[in-house]
């Protein structure tokens, strides 16, 4: 019959352990909630991300200029986040999170010189073109054009009339909005200058040939100057289609470049945010877990002769292994509850996706937000009243007084720091792992319970002691 004893005192310890490492967790979690870790990591990721597509090609002013253009450019997404409603109750910015199509879409609401200068002087001369080009169209005179060359021009203006009201309308009052104007360049329909110059050239043969023809037969006077001034409208009009479409294209095609940039590097850069955040986390944890056993005094060789020493102890928190592996779950945090068994602050820095920046969080979820803070306050307290019995004892200010005044042993010290120690690095794996251990050591018990009986034994079955 296997000796359940020595296993239980196993369980014990990483009960033990497992309920520090709880603290450490709830600890860690009140501090990247409250100093908003998360948020500043992908603040700086994204900070990142626009030095990047904002360096000119040379990779030169990644500093200084631009790290001033990359600094606005974040206050300029997160001022638009905020007016989505990425914000608590309390106004302060939510940021756990942000997609790469969220973050393309706000781009395109950013102040336009921040993220493409020049923009706004590249569509003047969009609007000027435009403006002239429709000069041009009004001079002709419709009814000097007659059958195919009529239609032909009609058609021309119906493919170039919608984009001109669009252009228009972007400069309402003659004056251009910085702030809403890559969004409208984004969504500007797209005119085939070689499409409407096609048309365009067949209207002029036909007013050319016209032309010829009045020559021919010796037409003079308001009527030959008629189809001369025509002819000399559409070639105009065939120049200002022309720079419209250079115009056009000045503005737009940097424009997109940028997003497609912004597309590219997000992958990238987000994955950098996952490693710094992972590293992050990992020093915060380690640091927790220091300030933790130090002040908690858990050495780990006390705590083990404790348990060890009493038995119906250790045998006492063995039977209440599945409330711990219940208190574990309850309070491990949602972004943890997919990777249990990794270190603590090593799970992926990807989250839950939180609400689209479109949709803004309600009053009931801003609220859970709020109390997410107490709620792990609250998980703190109830694991403080739990140490007593695992031998754990605080540090005193005595203890700390004899120490500095040289009235412990240097071997007492040494040993309480290696135990420390110990208890650090078991700490280090993290409160999921041991989760899986206690969950995996409390099925080997009652596995060998099933196979050799001592279930029966332990449940009075023959008159026999429980081990």
């Amino acid at each position: 019959m296997p000796d359940l004893g020595i296993l239980n005192t196993l369980i014990s310890m990483v009960i033990v352990i497992l309920v520090l490492s709880l603290m450490v967790q709830s600890i860690q979690t009140l501090i990247k909630k409250f100093f908003k870790l998360k948020s500043l990591t992908i603040l700086y990721s994204l900070e990142d991300l626009f030095q990047t597509i904002t360096q000119n090609p040379n990779g030169e002013d990644a500093t200084g200029a631009g790290a001033a253009k990359a600094q606005q450019l974040v206050r300029d997404v997160t001022d638009n986040l905020r007016r989505m409603g990425r914000e608590t109750l309390r106004g302060n910015l939510m940021l756990d999170s942000l997609a790469k199509g969220d973050l393309l879409k706000v781009l395109t609401r950013v102040e336009a010189e921040n993220l493409l200068p020049g923009a706004v002087k590249k569509f003047g001369v969009v609007l000027t073109t435009i403006r002239k080009l429709t000069d041009e169209l009004k001079a002709i005179d419709a009814a000097l054009l007659e059958g195919a060359a009529s239609a032909k021009f009609a058609a021309m203006q119906a493919s170039l009339l919608p984009l001109i009201d669009d252009i228009e309308a972007l400069a309402g009052g003659g004056q251009i909005n910085p702030r809403v104007l890559l969004g409208d360049l984004n969504r500007l329909r797209q005119i085939k200058t070689a499409d409407v110059l096609g048309l365009l050239g067949e209207v002029q043969q036909k007013v050319g040939a016209d032309l010829a023809a009045a020559r021919a037969a010796g037409v003079a006077g308001v009527e030959l100057k008629a189809l001369e001034g025509a002819a000399d409208g559409l070639k105009r009009i065939a120049a200002q289609i022309t720079a419209l479409g250079q115009a056009f294209d000045a503005a737009l095609v940097p424009l997109r470049a940028r997003l497609e940039q912004a597309e590219v590097w997000y992958d990238t850069v987000m994955q950098g945010f996952e490693e710094r955040y992972t590293r992050h986390m990992r020093t915060v944890a380690l640091g927790i877990s220091i300030a933790v056993v130090m002040l908690l005094n858990a050495n780990f060789f006390s705590v083990y002769r404790a348990i060890a020493a009493d038995p119906a102890k250790s045998k006492a928190l063995a039977e209440h292994t599945q409330e711990f592996i219940d208190t574990a779950k309850r309070m491990k945090p949602a972004e943890e509850a997919a990777t249990a068994g990794q270190p603590a602050g090593d799970a992926p820095a990807t989250p839950t996706p939180a609400p689209p920046a479109s949709a803004p969080l309600t009053p009931e979820q801003q609220e859970q937000l709020v109390n997410n803070i107490k709620a792990e306050g609250q998980n703190l307290s109830e694991l403080f009243g739990t140490f007593k019995s695992f031998g754990i004892e605080p540090l005193t200010l005595t203890q700390l007084k004899n120490v500095f005044t040289g009235n412990v042993a240097a071997g007492d010290i040494f040993g309480t720091l290696a135990g420390w120690l110990v208890m650090v690095m078991l700490l280090s794996a993290g409160a999921p792992f041991w989760q899986d251990t206690l969950e995996s050591l409390f099925g080997l018990k009652n596995l060998l319970r099933q196979r050799t009986g001592t279930k029966n034994v332990e449940d009075g079955e023959g008159g026999q002691p429980k081990p």
